[in-house]
C-alpha cells in the first residue's frame, strides 16, 4: 500500500532540489534523458565549429532560460496545470541550437538533472492519482450503499431529499478509475430511481389525500355556517354553539393538509366563522354584565324600600308591603356573583327584622301553630313505621310524598321545632339511600334538601352555607378550565403529546360539567 504522507514528503524535496539544480553537478545515471543528453553533446561537437561563438553564446543563455523556467514551474502545486508546459520546454530545448563544447558538459548535466526531477514528480503523481482514485471508489461506494438503503425508508419525503443530499456528495468527491466509472454510476442511478420513483408516487397519492382533506373541511365550515344560523339568544344556546364549535376545532386540527393553492383561504374561511360564534357570544354577555348590573340597581332600591318599612308597627299594611316587595325581588334576575350573597343578606335580614318584631307583638305560639306541631309529629310517626320501598326510584317518590305533606302544614311553635330537624336528618338518610347518577334525580333530591332546610330554625343560615360553597366550588373550576385551556396549547404534535392533551380535554369537559350543575343548583336556591 502507498504510503501518502511519504510521497507527499517526497515530491516536496524533489521540487527543492530541482530549484537549486543550477548550482549542482551533474550525477552520473543509466537512462533515457542520459541518452539524450549523450547524443545532444555528440552533436554539440559534431557541428561546434559550424556556429559562431556568439550564437554558441545566445544558445546557452536559451537553455538557461529554459532549465530556470522548468525549475520555476516545478514549484507549482498542480502537477496537471505544469506538465504539458514542461514537456513544451522539453521541446523548445530540443530545437535550440548548440553551445561551446566547453559548457556543453555542465548545462546538459543541469538539463538532466531537472528532467529527471520532473519525471519523478510525474511517477510520484500517477501514483497519487490512483490513490486518489481508491478513495474515491470507497467514497462512492458508501454512498451507493446508503441510496439503496433509502428504499426501505418510511418516509418517501425524507429519502427524497436525502437522495439530493447524497447527489451533491457524489459531486464533490472525485473520479475514480475509469474501469469502473461507468459500473459505479449506474448503480447510484438505479438505487436513485427507486427513490424517485417512489417519491413521485406518494406525491400522487397526496393530491387526492389532500383533495379529500378539503372537502372534509369544506363541510366543517358549513357545519359552522349551519350553528351561525341557530337561535342563539340565550347563554344557554350560546354556550352549546361555542362549545360545538370547539369541538369542530378539534376536528379540523385532526384533518391533514389541503392543497396549498388553496390552504390560506380554505383556513381563513374557517377563522372567519368560528370568531362570527365567538364574537356573538362575547356579545351576549357582555350584554349580561349590564343586565346584572341593571339587576342590582332594581334590588338595592327594594332594600331601601324595605328599610324604610321595617320599624313600622302598622303590622297588616307593612306586612302587605313587605311581601309584595319579596315577590317583586324574586322576579329580578341574578346579580353578580361578587355580591349576590351581600345584597342577599341584607335584604332578608331587613324583611327578618319586621316578620320577628311582627310575630313579638302578634303571639307566635297560638293555637294553629299547636295543631300544625301534632300534625307534623304523627307525619314524622308514619315515616318512622313505614314500610317503605327498595328501590331506589320508588323509594325516592315515597320520601317526596312525605315531604310534599309535611310541607303543606304550616309553621310550628318556635318552643317546638325540634321535629322538623328530626324529620330532616331522616328524609335526608332516606334520600341518601336514593343515589343515582341521573343528573335530573340529583338536582330534585338536592331540592327536596333545600326545602327541608328553609323551614328549619337555622335552615336560612344553612341554605346560605350550601350557596356560600356553591359560590367558591364554580370559581375554582372556572379557575382551572382557564388554567387547563392555556395549557393544552403548548402541546407539540406526537404520541406522547396528543395521550396528554386528550387527559387535559377531559378535565376540561368534567370540570365544566361540574358547573354546569353547580349553576342549576345556585338556581333552585335563589328559587327558595
Amino acid at each position: 500500500m502507498i504510503n501518502m504522507e511519504n510521497i507527499e514528503e517526497k515530491a516536496e524535496a524533489i521540487v527543492e532540489v530541482a530549484s537549486e539544480a543550477t548550482n549542482e553537478t551533474a550525477e552520473a545515471a543509466e537512462s533515457k534523458t542520459d541518452v539524450e543528453n549523450k547524443d545532444s553533446e555528440a552533436k554539440t561537437e559534431e557541428t561546434a565549429d559550424n556556429l559562431s561563438e556568439a550564437e554558441h553564446k545566445e544558445n546557452l543563455k536559451k537553455k538557461k532560460a529554459i532549465i530556470a523556467q522548468m525549475v520555476e514551474l516545478m514549484k507549482g502545486d498542480d502537477y496537471g496545470k505544469f506538465s504539458q508546459q514542461f514537456r513544451d520546454l522539453m521541446t523548445q530545448w530540443k530545437e535550440t541550437g548548440n553551445v561551446a563544447e566547453s559548457d556543453a558538459h555542465d548545462i546538459n548535466s543541469q538539463y538532466k538533472q531537472v528532467t529527471d526531477k520532473f519525471f519523478e514528480i510525474s511517477r510520484l503523481n500517477r501514483e497519487m492519482r490512483e490513490l486518489d482514485h481508491k478513495r474515491n471508489y470507497e467514497a462512492k461506494i458508501k454512498l451507493c450503499e446508503q441510496a439503496e438503503e433509502l428504499a426501505n425508508s418510511p418516509s418517501a419525503t425524507k429519502s427524497f431529499n436525502q437522495i439530493q443530499a447524497l447527489h451533491a456528495q457524489w459531486k464533490q468527491i472525485g473520479g475514480v478509475s475509469q474501469v469502473v466509472r461507468e459500473e459505479l454510476w449506474n448503480r447510484f442511478k438505479a438505487a436513485t430511481t427507486v427513490v424517485n420513483e417512489r417519491f413521485h408516487k406518494y406525491v400522487d397519492e397526496s393530491k387526492d389525500r389532500e383533495k379529500a382533506n378539503y372537502e372534509a373541511k369544506l363541510g366543517l365550515i358549513a357545519e359552522v355556517e349551519a350553528i351561525l344560523k341557530e337561535d342563539l339568544s340565550t347563554g344557554k344556546a350560546i354556550d352549546a354553539a361555542a362549545k360545538k364549535v370547539n369541538e369542530l376545532q378539534e376536528k379540523w386540527r385532526t384533518i391533514g393538509i389541503v392543497p396549498k393553492a388553496v390552504n390560506n383561504e380554505v383556513y381563513a374561511n374557517f377563522r372567519k366563522v368560528c370568531d362570527e360564534i365567538y364574537n356573538k357570544r362575547r356579545a351576549f354577555y357582555k350584554n349580561q354584565t349590564s343586565i346584572l348590573k341593571a339587576n342590582l340597581e332594581q334590588k338595592n332600591k327594594l332594600i331601601e324600600q324595605a328599610e324604610a318599612l321595617k320599624d313600622s308597627t302598622n303590622w297588616k299594611e307593612t306586612f302587605d308591603k313587605l311581601v309584595a316587595i319579596q315577590k317583586k325581588w324574586k322576579t329580578i334576575g341574578p346579580v353578580p356573583h361578587k355580591v349576590s350573597d351581600e345584597v342577599w343578606k341584607k335584604f332578608k335580614s331587613t324583611c327578618d327584622y319586621f316578620f320577628e318584631q311582627r310575630d313579638k307583638a302578634m303571639g307566635t305560639e297560638d293555637a294553629a301553630r299547636e295543631k300544625n306541631h301534632e300534625l307534623k309529629s304523627a307525619i314524622l310517626e308514619e315515616l318512622k313505621a313505614a314500610t317503605l320501598p327498595t328501590e331506589s326510584e320508588d323509594l325516592f317518590k315515597t320520601v317526596q310524598e312525605f315531604q310534599q305533606r309535611w310541607n303543606q302544614v304550616g309553621p310550628l311553635p318556635s318552643k317546638k321545632r325540634e321535629i322538623h330537624q328530626e324529620f330532616m336528618d331522616l328524609v335526608n338518610k332516606l334520600y341518601d339511600k336514593c343515589a343515582s347518577d341521573d343528573a335530573s334525580k340529583n338536582l330534585q333530591r338536592f331540592k327536596a334538601k333545600m326545602e327541608l332546610l328553609k323551614d328549619s330554625a337555622d335552615g336560612q343560615s344553612k341554605i346560605n352555607t350550601e350557596r356560600n360553597r356553591l359560590i367558591q366550588k364554580i370559581k375554582q373550576l372556572e379557575s382551572e378550565v382557564t388554567t387547563l385551556e392555556n395549557n393544552i396549547g403548548f402541546f407539540s404534535k406526537s404520541k406522547n403529546s396528543d395521550a396528554l392533551k386528550n387527559d387535559f380535554e377531559n378535565k376540561i369537559k368534567t370540570a365544566k360539567r361540574n358547573i354546569d350543575q353547580a349553576n342549576e343548583k345556585l338556581d333552585i336556591i335563589d328559587a327558595l
